[in-house]
């Protein structure tokens, strides 16, 4: 459990960031799904709702809870696992390079 709460930590913190800024731009009702499958089509016999809030959030978040975990990782983890896990001069904050050369184009 301990091993990944500094992981589990950053996503929930920018999860909530996210959707705090969806609702205050976007709107409640928008986040929970205004647009309709037959408004996006052209057909009006379609009348389900699109929710699109919780694509949004996981998209932002998996590209910004990243940029968390050196400060998630030194809250929650004690200082001799993380020279253990990193090294006597590493740091946690390689992890974000090795994130942005690995995952986002």
């Amino acid at each position: 459990g301990e091993l990944v709460a500094p992981f589990a930590a950053a996503n929930g913190v920018a999860a909530a960031a996210w959707y705090a800024v969806l609702e205050s731009t976007l709107g409640l009702e928008a986040m929970a799904g205004t647009l309709s499958m037959g408004a996006m089509m052209g057909s009006q016999s379609l009348r389900t709702p699109l929710p699109v809030a919780g694509l949004a959030v996981g998209l932002a978040t998996a590209i910004t809870a990243p940029a968390l975990w050196p400060m998630a990782i030194r809250c929650c983890w004690p200082e001799p696992f993380v020279h253990a896990v990193f090294g006597p001069s590493g740091s946690p904050s390689m992890l974000i390079d090795v994130y942005a050369n690995a995952f986002l184009p």
